[in-house]
């Protein structure tokens, strides 16, 4: 390899001290590559309108890496003052309906088509402002005729167009990250005869043939891609999400004087522990469980509708809930379960979707209760690694049994040892050799 350490730029918008799950996979690969030969170049957002923050993860930069951080243009200040220049254009003829309500509703119709048509705007997403500055900028900070590959990950998807430019402007080898499928995604609500699915598709198929190299978090996602744009199998690969050793050393077991069940991680969309708690409430209403002896721990946030749902089953009094918190103190406060809490949902399309937090509950040595489809990649993992069951979204009636199963050994105290080998081939740092090793690769051939 010589002298020269090999730099690879790497493109991503949530990175420290962005909070939420998509920070961590980059964050760590970061932490990790110069171990395997790679100089990682990062450029990121610099003021951004997201409001999750987690400081404590830029500990986690190592303080030779240089990052470069390109303000996110917000693009919706400026439709915001448009909408209230265009009030101004009205405002005699407005002022003159005296009825507040109608009033109200109007500009709440304006508002409306507003976001519309940002939508409409913001193509393929509201980031592409910020993916624009950067390629208008980037040759102010970085040399990138010195660059030997290029890594962009997705979500927000315009993040692969700074790969794009790059690659084709300057004959760079590039790694396409999707920590989600795009156009697949399960949370996307594609209408396949809309003009805005055809646009983001043909731009999704250009990028995918594009790039050197696919990465997905799933093999069944890395299918998925293969199938959906007729990829030759070895373009596309799959390196899962993780855990860090080290975010560990420190984690001692708890002893818990309630059955603890902790779900750690947002609620959302199709995410929604509606049916696991109708299993609980079975069991309590069955004399099964001891109200008083239960504890579900909901960590981090919840749409107001799913919480509103929640409070309605009646199920507040065995429930407590702590909103967002730093990734280390999520993982010391989830370390305290009985049980840990894996919810994918129940569309087909899930069957792809691996939670980055499945890795850190498997690292915990705590039985999991995962809900999730019959074939899923979290049920391939637990099969594989013996950490704990996975059962549908619709049958409430295993769920009972599991519960209940696990709510018997806590009260006789029973302990679970797992063998950790098992599962260290998810420890962030190999994956990280795992990618460093695809870039070796593509950088053989240049």
């Amino acid at each position: 390899m010589g002298d020269r350490m090999k730099k690879v730029l790497i493109a991503v918008y949530f990175f420290p001290p962005l909070g939420w799950s998509g920070v961590q996979r980059t964050l760590k690969f970061v932490k990790y590559l110069q171990e395997f030969g790679w100089e990682p170049i990062v450029v990121t957002v610099g003021e951004s309108r997201f409001s999750i923050k987690d400081h404590s993860l830029g500990k986690e930069i190592p303080a030779n890496i240089s990052v470069i951080r390109i303000d996110d243009i917000m693009l919706k200040r400026y439709t915001d003052k448009m909408l209230d220049e265009l009030m101004n254009f009205v405002h005699a003829s407005f002022d003159i309906v005296d009825d507040e309500t109608i009033k109200n509703a109007y500009i709440a119709h304006i508002e409306s088509f507003m976001t519309q048509l940002r939508t409409a705007l913001f193509f393929p997403d509201d980031k592409m402002a910020w993916a624009n500055a950067v390629i208008d900028q980037l040759e102010h900070y970085v040399d990138l005729s010195d660059i030997d590959m290029i890594f962009t990950t997705g979500k927000p998807w315009s993040t692969h167009i700074i790969g794009y430019d790059i690659k084709k402007r300057y004959n760079k080898a590039w790694v396409a990250d999707f920590r989600d499928e795009w156009t697949n995604n399960v949370y996307a609500e594609y209408d396949t005869n809309d003009i805005r699915y055809k646009m983001e598709y043909a731009l999704e198929k250009k990028i995918v043939n594009y790039a050197d190299i696919i990465v997905t978090t799933s093999s069944v996602s890395s299918d998925n891609y293969r199938n959906i744009f007729d990829l030759p199998y070895n373009k596309v690969r799959t390196i899962t999400n993780g855990y860090d050793e080290e975010d560990f050393k420190d984690i001692e077991p708890v002893p818990t004087d309630k059955f603890t069940i902790v779900h750690n991680g947002a609620f959302y969309s199709v995410r929604t522990p509606y049916n696991f708690l109708k299993a609980v409430n079975n069991l309590i209403d069955k004399g099964k469980i001891d109200i008083n002896n239960i504890n579900v721990h909901f960590i981090g946030t919840c749409e107001d509708r799913i919480k509103a749902e929640i409070e309605n089953m009646s199920a507040n009094n065995y429930i407590s809930w702590t909103s967002y918190l730093s990734h280390l103190e999520s993982i010391k406060e989830a370390s305290k379960a009985n049980l840990l809490l894996l919810i994918t949902g129940e569309k087909e399309k899930v069957k792809a979707m691996i939670p980055g937090k499945t890795f850190e509950y498997l690292r915990m040595g705590i039985p999991i209760l995962s809900i999730s489809p019959k074939g899923s990649a979290v049920a391939d993992i637990l099969e594989e690694t013996q950490r704990g069951y996975n059962v549908e979204n619709n049958d409430i009636e295993t769920m009972e049994k599991i519960i209940y199963d696990y709510y018997c050994s806590w009260l006789n105290n029973v302990r679970f040892d797992y063998n950790k080998e098992v599962i260290s081939k998810y420890e962030r740092r190999k994956l990280t050799k795992d990618l460093a090793n695809i870039f070796d690769e593509l950088s053989h051939k240049k």
